[in-house]
């Protein structure tokens, strides 16, 4: 009997275990009625359910094949194929009986097993959480081979480099080819091909997307590879303008790590397999999570940001060139980062690890713009923020941590940490500064509604200059002879922001010589972000935006004159873009008309804080 068959109590409501996979797809219950459930049917569309991969096992037979399985591994290497609850406390009480798979030099490197000459197969039956998904049940799951895939090798030559939490290339085809696959591997790999044929401008995009569709339809349990497929395949969701897809596959994520507790210390070494490449990869999995939830909250100003209220004490990453080669350091930990003035030594951490900081830089930020507190206290608080970020740029060591490398090769972390921090302080500093707010800059989806007043400081050409040198920055970060599309698309946001701040200047500030580099930096700044939208839709809609933004700013064009002459009319009228990028018409209050054109000095101090990227 099915499980839509089965007999239930009366007065009981039957739910059913089984979903077909257009149900699944949207996260919508189906009553999993055959040959069609009555949505399916209601909608005219065709019901497909998975085929089952149970072999007509019962639960206690599939526990008596995972027994049979961890046995004859254990029987075969009594110490490679350890529970982690055995590994754990054997690592512990023993640390010498803790190296079979590695070596530790006296340089306090780690050797993986997969530097080594005859590299041991790596088999993922006996060491995953008892809660993952269940090996036994893909064990005829075909093997995959990834190192001729030309979508695998564009992920990891464009995408990579930025969200580096998969394990490197060689390391996951020899975990492929060393166990049959289980569900949560070939997700993973089908996303990596998904986001690689985005690169590829491949014609299979769609195709794939579905096919990540279907396999995130029937994935379930506790994996910390879910983590990962779940975090990036957000990603270009997001950026392709599915926001609530995006988020619902977030909110996943951030729900299997918190729940397998990937935020504590020990997690890597208790499911690491006494892999050092793998242990790197689940510290890794968890600070890419909280950097990107930090991201898309910068980026939306709404999305929740669950993770920056956990208390992580995950060890930080090391750098790319440690990760890919597999000789992983001990790795250092967040104390040691926060207390990193007072080192008698030059520690050098690792690129992940000072973005890791920007962002929680940039969180202080955050937090700042809750704080209600009355205007003056805040003022206050602006500059013991603006110390952290500023205290963030001059504890970089003086060698070893530029952008670029003397062979042109861009450190795309550092770049994003340096981005991340200039960002944070034009948006910390900009309401106390010179730089005006335009009611236009509304219209862009990078930037929350201006605020309805300006504080006035006495310490306003400070605030100016500020930020003056952060959009400076951000142009320097810029301008960097790399291709814009090789930028993760989170960027965007962050340098939207300064190119209004930059608009605003223009209005105000720069006259001649220094309005005409002004503009030619914000023509700059529009070519990188059209290329990088030649990717990401949502990028070229922000594109749009700031063309229109700039048209009022700098008084162009034909939409420049009829935003002039609507501002003398009662009530006025503001012209902008929609998501479609057809025009849309905001009728203004009486408020608003008061105002004499579109740029306004606001200055009532009680008004809350305003920060355009957050």
């Amino acid at each position: 009997m099915s499980s839509a068959e089965s007999v239930e109590p009366r007065g009981v409501k039957a739910r059913a275990s089984l979903a077909c996979l257009p149900c699944r797809s949207r996260h919508i219950r189906c009553d999993a009625r055959r040959p069609s459930c009555t949505r399916c049917l209601a909608a005219g569309k065709h019901c497909l359910y998975a085929k089952s991969r149970r072999g007509g096992l019962d639960r206690e037979a599939l526990a008596a094949a995972r027994r049979r399985q961890g046995e004859a591994a254990a029987a075969a290497n009594p110490d490679q194929y350890l529970s982690p609850e055995a590994l754990s406390s054997r690592s512990r009480s023993s640390p010498e009986a803790y190296v079979p798979m590695s070596t530790e030099s006296s340089s306090g490197v780690v050797s993986s097993a997969s530097s080594q000459d005859h590299p041991v197969p790596f088999d993922l039956a006996g060491w995953l959480p008892e809660t993952s998904s269940d090996p036994a049940l893909s064990i005829s799951s075909p093997l995959l081979d990834i190192h001729e895939d030309v979508l695998v090798s564009s992920y990891y030559n464009n995408f990579h480099r930025y969200h580096p939490c998969v394990l490197p290339k060689q390391h996951l085809q020899r975990i492929l080819q060393g166990t049959h696959a289980y569900d949560s591997l070939h997700l993973l790999v089908a996303v990596m091909r998904y986001i690689g044929s985005t690169y590829d401008q491949s014609d299979q995009s769609q195709a794939l997307r579905n096919d990540c569709e279907v396999l995130f339809s029937t994935s379930s349990g506790l994996d910390p590879f879910l983590v990962q497929c779940h975090l990036l395949y957000s990603i270009p969701l997001f950026w392709h303008g599915d926001k609530i897809g995006s988020q619902n596959h977030v909110d996943s994520a951030v729900r299997i790590a918190t729940e397998l507790k990937m935020y504590h210390q020990d997690f890597a070494v208790d499911h690491g397999r006494r892999d050092p490449v793998l242990q790197e990869c689940w510290r890794r999995t968890w600070w890419e999570l909280y950097c990107v939830d930090a991201l898309y909250m910068a980026s939306t100003r709404t999305t929740p940001f669950p993770t920056k209220d956990i208390e992580a004490t995950v060890d930080l990453p090391c750098e790319e060139v440690e990760y890919e080669s597999g000789k992983i350091p001990v790795p250092m930990t967040l104390q040691d980062f926060d207390c990193r003035e007072f080192s008698l030594e030059e520690n050098v951490f690792s690129s992940f690890a000072y973005f890791i900081g920007s962002i929680r830089c940039s969180v202080q930020c955050l937090d700042f713009i809750g704080d209600e507190a009355p205007a003056k206290v805040k003022e206050e608080r602006v500059e013991t923020v603006s110390s952290t970020l500023k205290g963030w740029l001059l504890l970089l060591p003086r060698e070893g941590k530029t952008v670029m490398s003397k062979d042109g090769v861009l450190d795309e972390l550092m770049f994003l940490a340096h981005g991340v921090n200039h960002a944070s302080c034009i948006a910390l500093h900009r309401q106390y500064s010179d730089l005006n707010y335009n009611l236009v800059e509304s219209l862009s989806s990078c930037a929350k509604d201006s605020p309805a007043h300006q504080i006035s400081s006495e310490s306003v050409n400070i605030h100016t200059v500020r930020i003056l040198q952060s959009i400076q920055a951000q142009i320097r970060l810029l301008s960097l002879p790399v291709r814009p599309s090789r930028h993760t698309p989170f960027v965007t946001c962050m340098f939207a922001v300064g190119t209004l701040a930059l608009l605003s200047a223009c209005k105000f500030i720069f006259k001649d010589r220094e309005l005409a580099v002004a503009r030619d930096q914000i023509r700059m700044v529009i070519g990188s972000f059209k290329e990088l939208g030649v990717l990401w839709p949502e990028t070229m809609r922000n594109v749009k935006e700031i063309q229109m933004i700039a048209q009022d700013v700098l008084g162009l064009g034909r939409r420049a004159a009829s935003a002039s002459s609507a501002s003398q009319q009662t009530p006025r009228q503001l012209q902008g873009i929609g998501p479609d990028g057809t025009e849309i018409v905001r009728q203004n209050s009486s408020e608003d008309a008061l105002m004499s054109g579109s740029w306004v000095q606001l200055s009532d101090p009680q008004e809350g804080f305003f920060c355009s990227w957050f």
